[in-house]
């Protein structure tokens, strides 16, 4: 989960808007305390379990918070801090969508590049000095050998989807979720620019026939199918932003949302890259704040449209100036 405080630099770059009138700066407080709350978590889980618990440290404030918390919603394993993964990926999800349309193919492709592989570089240098040093930065386990393969494979989070998998930055597994949203993105953006339903109609199939194949190709593909169950997640926002912008109807986005919702629980069902019994209750618990964040907003309807909103700002303004850095 630490990777989300690593990602939240490059969510929050993704956030920003044009220029607007008299607006720069301009935030939505519930959205901008949401982030901030779930940042909170990643650490105070991060603190909680390897430094803690893992090290059967004596805390007392710790033990009391993980029994009112972790414990019984069967996040003991993973931490409170779980929930704030599925709620940056709706947060992308959400803003990364209009962003993609609003900047075309290449604008957005280099954008995205420099965003991502970046600070991406930057820490797998690090970590590598360390581990060429002999110091044992964190592991998931998989094998760490440092080689120029296994250095370009991480830089460029292919990896991931790599048998057998090499994993130098454990942190850095969600950023590959990310990319795979972006690169589906591109695929689909003269779709999105015209039948936004169809677009999701689309990667709603993509998903469910990544999963549904997972076992019958070769065990790359079935990695493959691991990062693409988390895509539903970063669908929800996507579908979250095309209500509310008005470019499907209401009554469209409910079933889009759900059909999304249960392709997350068919990952979970059919055990992709799930280690606990966590996941579909930090999901439920993310989409719920993520619509109490975006609620306040409701009444700005659109994001390109140009209309103004109740409170005298654009649309634009409403939904995504709270995003500003």
């Amino acid at each position: 989960m630490l990777e989300h405080l690593e990602g939240v630099g490059t969510l929050a770059g993704s956030w920003r808007s044009q220029p607007l009138e008299g607006a720069d700066k301009t935030r939505i407080s519930f959205v901008d305390m949401g982030r901030a709350i779930a940042a909170l978590l990643v650490v105070y889980s991060h603190v909680a379990h390897p430094w803690v618990e893992d090290k059967n440290e004596n805390a007392p404030v710790i033990g009391f918070v993980e029994a009112f918390t972790s414990e019984p919603m069967l996040m003991a394993t993973q931490g409170i801090g779980q929930i704030a993964v599925p709620f940056f990926f709706l947060v992308s999800g959400f803003i990364v969508t209009p962003i993609a349309i609003r900047q075309g193919y290449r604008k957005f492709a280099v954008n995205r590049f420099i965003r991502v592989y970046a600070p991406l570089l930057f820490v797998l240098l690090l970590t590598s000095a360390a581990l060429w040093a002999g110091l044992e930065p964190q592991s998931t386990g998989q094998s760490q050998e440092v080689t120029l393969w296994t250095m370009f494979t991480n830089w460029t989070l292919v990896n991931y989807i790599l048998y057998p998998q090499v994993v130098l930055m454990p942190v850095a597994w969600t950023m590959i979720i990310e990319v795979l949203f972006y690169l589906m993105l591109l695929a689909l953006l003269p779709v999105l620019r015209r039948a936004v339903w169809l677009a999701i109609c689309i990667e709603l199939t993509f998903v469910f026939v990544v999963l549904s194949s997972r076992s019958e190709l070769n065990e790359s593909w079935s990695l493959f199918a691991v990062n693409v169950s988390y895509l539903p997640i970063l669908l929800i926002g996507q579908i979250a932003w095309a209500t509310t912008a008005k470019k499907i109807p209401l009554w469209a986005g409910s079933i889009f949302g759900v059909l999304a919702w249960m392709l997350y629980v068919y990952g979970d069902i059919l055990d992709v890259g799930r280690i606990d019994d966590s996941y579909n209750l930090a999901m439920s618990i993310a989409v719920m704040f993520f619509f109490m964040a975006t609620s306040p907003s409701r009444s700005c309807a659109s994001s390109v449209s140009g209309r103004r909103c109740p409170n005298g700002r654009t649309p634009s303004t409403c939904f995504t100036g709270w995003a500003f850095s």
